[in-house]
């Protein structure tokens, strides 16, 4: 814990990490967004109106957790067939930077282009899609989808991803 000599600098500190903590969940959810998307589409048809309401949450976490754990899956064939020289990785990475890293950012392409034109009335045209791009990039950055590299919760999946991917290719 840090020693303030103010009390105003305590508050300041303070309300910084309150500001600070919904807008990491909400880019979390922005970034994140496709799986959650899909595990409610998933939820929403298995499940009827009259299933509780925990259920669906829990179902939709359940999805969302496994369409993650899949992207990494693909992500270790992308690898496995990139070293391999397979030009299947291709299609993959196509597929899955689509997926994870475009779709959320069409979706709020909108809202995206609203916002710069807060920001500076008189900006020119083309920079909306420079700031879908740079979200596209920045979305990216999570997934590494070329570096042979994963979260160590999800390592197994995509160790097995590998694993097929070297067995399968050429």
């Amino acid at each position: 814990m840090p020693c303030y000599i103010n009390d105003q600098q305590l508050i300041f500190d303070g309300s910084l990490r309150a500001i600070r903590i919904p807008l990491k969940l909400a880019l979390n959810a922005f970034i994140y967004l496709p799986m959650i998307l899909t595990a409610y589409a998933l939820t929403d048809a298995l499940l009827t109106t009259k299933d509780s309401h925990l259920v669906r949450i829990g179902l939709i976490a359940l999805f969302a957790y496994a369409i993650y754990m899949f992207v990494y899956f693909l992500k270790g064939l992308l690898i496995a067939f990139k070293a391999k020289g397979n030009w299947l990785w291709l299609v993959i990475l196509a597929v899955v930077v689509g997926f994870t890293c475009v779709s959320p950012v069409l979706l709020f392409y909108p809202q995206i282009s609203h916002l710069v034109l807060i920001l500076d009335p008189a900006a020119p045209q083309w920079l909306t899609p420079v700031a879908a791009v740079v979200a596209i990039l920045f979305i990216y950055t999570r997934y590494h989808f070329l570096t042979d590299l994963a979260p160590i919760n999800i390592l197994p999946v995509y160790k097995l991803g590998v694993d097929l991917g070297f067995r399968f290719s050429n």
